[in-house]
């Protein structure tokens, strides 16, 4: 106990660090919001590159998102965990446009001031000529090889998929677990639901997390010109702090509560945990939001003539996006299987260049096996 506890804090001491977490957290949230509005104001007026300017805006509202949801929070206690786990739908949300963003870097094309997919599979066959797993998964998985158009094709197909699946997955259970929450306690049946709901996120969010990480890999080089390394920590340090640490806590609850005088009112362990992680998550997005200033600045958008933007805007650009790749989840599309066989497949010759050559007799079939379909 003594290990944990340096000291025993009484219901006096309770409510002084109460009042000293709220001023924090109010404080904190302040400067951040003032921070956040700031940028995305400054972005919104700048709005020459709408392709990146979209996504980097979603990420900067994060901070106040985060922030207001956890001074609430603290300022209602019953409905703590509800708002909490509504809040973290976010991360799905962030990690989502996180992957657009870089993909959107490099498949700009500034003649036409469209999103050329092909620009990424080109520029991943420049960089790399296979993305091999990362440690321990290496030695039991295949790497990825970036040797020809169709291969990169379909290495962004996977990562688009296990980036995705979490943007479905975690408001799925995460409205579940806000459904069961109430009979957690008394429900033996409904506490394992919850926790299997729980280990799925998890798993979901590891996924998606690991492919974000491959495909940055990937495109290291092609993205160096924009820093992208300072805006990777940004997300990644943030899904740490917010989950991982939320997942610590939870787990630590009952050794930390012997260090408090609670009771059955207002300090009770939960309330505890969750007045320390809200003060924690307001502190950490403020920190993030200064980080923000240098990572998602809007003075390299700026132009001689500026157009003009709005939230409305950006919202629509990341609907469609998702609207797009959103069959990239649907269950029939999961496990990749060619439309041929591969003794059809030896049958083609592939060209290194932009189409496919074919020299057999059954011209239907093996179109199918030309335009494989990984999108």
């Amino acid at each position: 106990m003594m290990l944990i506890c340096p000291y025993y804090c009484d219901k006096d001491c309770m409510k002084e660090m109460f009042d000293s977490g709220v001023a924090i957290s109010a404080f904190s949230v302040t400067l951040a919001l003032g921070i956040s509005i700031y940028l995305i104001v400054q972005h919104l007026r700048h709005f020459n590159f709408p392709q990146f300017q979209s996504k980097i805006i979603i990420i900067l509202l994060m901070a106040p998102f985060y922030g207001l949801v956890s001074i609430v929070s603290l300022q209602l206690p019953d409905f703590a965990t509800y708002l909490e786990l509504f809040r973290d739908i976010y991360l799905a949300f962030l990690l989502f446009t996180f992957f657009y963003l870089m993909f959107a870097y490099i498949a700009y094309d500034p003649d036409t001031k469209t999103v050329i997919d092909d620009r990424v599979y080109e520029a991943m066959i420049a960089s790399e000529t296979a993305i091999t797993h990362l440690f321990p998964f290496n030695f039991c998985t295949h790497q990825y090889l970036l040797t020809t158009k169709a291969k990169a094709k379909y290495f962004t197909y996977r990562c688009k998929k296990f980036v995705l699946q979490y943007f479905v997955i975690k408001p799925l259970l995460v409205i579940l677990l806000i459904i069961a929450h109430p009979f957690v306690h008394d429900n033996k049946t409904m506490r394992l639901l919850s926790i299997i709901f729980e280990v799925i996120i998890i798993l979901s969010e590891a996924f998606s997390l690991y492919y974000l990480i491959l495909f940055y890999y990937a495109l290291k080089k092609p993205l160096a010109p924009h820093k992208p390394l300072l805006k990777f920590l940004i997300i990644k340090i943030t899904l740490f702090f917010t989950f991982w640490q939320s997942l610590m806590l939870a787990i630590m609850k009952d050794d930390i509560a012997q260090c408090f005088d609670v009771d059955n009112t207002r300090f009770t362990p939960d309330s505890i945990i969750s007045s320390m992680e809200n003060t924690l998550v307001c502190v950490e997005m403020l920190l993030m939001t200064i980080a923000c200033i240098c990572a998602f600045g809007y003075v390299q958008f700026k132009t001689l003539s500026n157009e003009k933007g709005s939230i409305n805007e950006v919202f629509q650009d990341v609907w469609r996006a998702f609207k797009h790749d959103f069959r990239l989840i649907k269950p029939k599309k999961f496990g990749f299987q060619s439309k041929v066989s591969e003794q059809e497949l030896n049958l083609i010759t592939h060209i290194e260049t932009n189409d496919y050559e074919i020299k057999m007799y059954d011209v239907p079939r093996l179109s199918q096996a030309v335009k494989i379909q990984y999108f």
